[in-house]
């Protein structure tokens, strides 16, 4: 469950976004952000409550990494909506191709 969260959250999301249907958009980029911060906050807060419901010492660790792994992808994306942090660098990479000068 907590994979496929994280798939439609971070590929079919943005892929569905970017959808053009002529005159009508499907989400604006505002509200795909608004969508995945939700979700990950979402697969956090679910994975805390089972961490802490579950019996089993395997089954609690599993869901409380589950939840670490969705705090961090949330942290980056705040720091990121907040501009506190930029990937400017990545799209300057790719467009490159990936030469090295």
């Amino acid at each position: 469950m907590n994979l496929l969260l994280l798939v439609i959250l971070l590929l079919g999301a943005p892929a569905a976004a970017g959808l053009d249907g002529g005159l009508v958009a499907i989400w604006s980029s505002t509200w795909l952000e608004r969508l995945v911060i939700a979700g990950l906050g979402v697969g956090v807060a679910a994975n805390a409550i089972g961490g802490w419901g579950f019996g089993w010492r395997r089954h609690r660790l599993a869901c409380l990494g589950w939840a670490g792994l969705h705090l961090a992808i949330l942290a980056v994306g705040l720091m990121a909506h907040w501009g506190w942090i930029d990937f400017r660098w990545l799209e300057k990479l790719v467009s490159q191709g990936w030469r090295r000068a």
